[in-house]
């Protein structure tokens, strides 16, 4: 959708996150529906979370390779990069800290 050089890049509407939302519904029901219908307190038939399952790990690569071919063929200007990188680092490192902190508060002997 990006005509002007140098502006910054929309990409088109996409499907994945419709995809994504559900495999998750399918995961999470299918797994409710497995703790229900089990007999003598066993699970029941979790067909439908492994269904589930493969549509989140199909939304996962092809939403993945989606953003890798725009980012090859050159959609992606300066801006678009940084964009990425610095959401990457507000991602990480709260992920990090809080890692640090269950190791040092569980794993501490003493």
């Amino acid at each position: 959708m990006s005509g002007a050089a140098g502006s910054y890049y929309l990409p088109e509407p996409s499907k994945w996150p419709l995809v994504g939302s559900i495999g998750l519904f399918l995961t999470t029901g299918g797994f409710a529906y497995a703790l229900t219908s089990g007999t003598d307190g066993g699970m029941g038939n979790m067909t439908i979370m492994y269904i589930g399952f493969a549509i989140l790990a199909y939304m996962l690569f092809g939403w993945f390779g989606q953003v890798i071919d725009e980012s090859e063929a050159g959609k992606y200007n300066a801006q678009v990069d940084t964009s990425f990188r610095m959401g990457m680092m507000w991602f990480t490192s709260p992920h990090s800290l809080a890692h640090y902190f269950i190791f040092v508060n569980y794993l501490d002997p003493g």
